[in-house]
Formats: structure tokens, C-alpha cells, sequence
């Protein structure tokens, strides 16, 4: 069993963002039920548009062929994601791959599970250029922690770079504008009503 802090990469260059949301429960066993709850959200990425709430970007899981799955994520999935902007390019979606899924346990003191994605290319054409307004160096760490009685969801993103690596030039300003504003915190408004949504619905 890895240590969350082994799973969550290190920032070693562009941005770093750290969205977090923490519901105190009266003793462990609520709070054991909370996280239960809060776990079964996160692994529900199909339904993380219902949580987050209108205006959100919707989510889609899908396998490596680009079609959709139902169920919960597993590792080498991919996330297909609409953000639903009117800048150039918004005809196409965003696309992340499921790097790693783990849990941790320690008796009688804490719980977690994360869920890492990366950007990646779209499922299945493999031209060599990431379909996502972030470069590969990002990574985007989704998980819920119970220590004790306090449950915790928080969305932590890390070497955050916009990516202009593309041959389109529509493509490569779209990606600029919303990479940047996504360093500047222009997503953490959506990232906070999907952590609280993850701990309240």
C-alpha cells in the first residue's frame, strides 16, 4: 500500500492548484459512513456533472477506443470532458487517462482514495498531440480522505503548463487562454462545487 504523499506527484514546474472541502462528523463511525458515501461519488465520474451542478463541464468515462462506459473508473480508462467554452475549438473535447486508482487504511485512523489522470491523445488516433488545454506534465489528483471523524475531497493539480504543442492554430489559442486561466484559478470555482458535491449529495 502506497502513501498517499508517494501517489500525488511532486511540482516541479508551471502551476499548482489545491481545492479542498472538509465535513466534521460527530464520531469515526459517521464519519466511516460519510466516506463510504463520498468514495462511491468519486468513483462515479459519469455523474460528477450532477454533483459539481449546472454550468460544470461534463465528464464521460470511456475505454481505450474512445466509447463510453458505465460503471465506476478504473485505471487505463479515459475521461472524455466538455468544458463547454465558446473560444475556438470548442467542438472538441478534452481528453485524460486514468494513470493510477489506489486506497489506503489505517486502522481506526484513516481512509483514503485518489484517482490520477493525465492528459492524453484522443482514444485510439494516437497523432502524437495531446488532446487537452494542459500539457502532459500535468496531472490532475482527485481523492477522499477520512482522518478520524473529519472526511476531506479535494481536487490537487500539479505542473499545470498550457499546451501550445499543437499544429492548430484555433487549437493552440484555445489551449492557451484556458490553460492560463486555469493556472490563474479561473476552474477552482467549478473543482469547489464538485468536492462539496462529492461530500453532500
Amino acid at each position: 500500500m502506497k502513501p498517499l504523499s508517494n501517489i500525488i506527484p511532486h511540482q516541479y514546474k508551471g502551476a499548482e492548484s489545491e481545492t479542498t472541502y472538509t465535513i466534521e462528523k460527530r464520531t469515526p463511525k459517521e464519519a466511516r459512513m460519510l466516506y463510504a458515501k463520498a468514495k462511491a461519488n468519486l468513483l462515479d465520474v459519469n455523474h460528477w456533472h450532477d454533483l459539481a451542478g449546472k454550468g460544470s463541464a461534463d465528464f464521460q468515462l470511456t475505454d481505450d477506443e474512445g466509447n463510453p462506459l458505465t460503471g465506476t473508473v478504473k485505471k487505463g480508462n479515459y475521461f472524455r470532458i466538455n468544458i463547454k467554452t465558446v473560444l475556438p475549438g470548442d467542438d472538441k473535447y478534452d481528453w485524460v487517462k486514468v494513470e493510477d486508482i489506489e486506497e489506503g487504511h489505517i486502522d481506526g485512523v484513516s481512509d483514503w482514495t485518489i484517482v490520477k489522470v493525465r492528459p492524453t491523445e484522443k482514444p485510439h488516433e494516437y497523432k502524437g498531440e495531446v488532446t487537452h488545454f494542459f500539457s502532459a506534465a500535468a496531472t490532475s489528483n482527485f481523492f477522499v480522505k477520512r482522518q478520524r471523524h473529519k472526511v476531506t475531497a479535494a481536487v490537487l493539480g500539479k505542473n499545470e503548463i498550457p499546451n501550445v504543442e499543437v499544429k492548430s492554430l484555433w487549437v493552440k489559442i484555445r489551449n492557451a487562454l484556458i490553460g492560463l486561466a486555469g493556472m490563474i484559478g479561473f476552474n477552482k470555482s467549478q473543482w469547489k462545487r464538485l468536492v462539496k458535491g462529492i461530500l453532500n449529495k
